[in-house]
């Protein structure tokens, strides 16, 4: 599975879409497969593979008119 992922590490977003039970539970399960450790998935990964499934694309936007340094 290929996961689009922006490049900078800024997330922003509501706290309760993590705190939904279909969240949770993806979450939960991915800790539990032992991939972050074995796999070595990080949270840029996790993060966007988590808002890619779960939030409806209208409403994510992705910042491309600012960098940091």
């Amino acid at each position: 599975m290929r996961v689009r992922a922006p490049v900078q590490n800024l997330f922003v977003s509501r706290v309760a879409f993590w705190r939904t039970p279909a969240v949770k539970d993806f979450l939960a399960h991915v800790d539990r497969s032992g991939y972050i450790y074995r796999r070595r998935w990080n949270d840029l990964i996790l993060q966007s593979a988590t808002v890619q499934i779960f939030m409806p694309r209208t409403k994510v936007h992705l910042f491309t008119d600012f960098s940091y340094e």
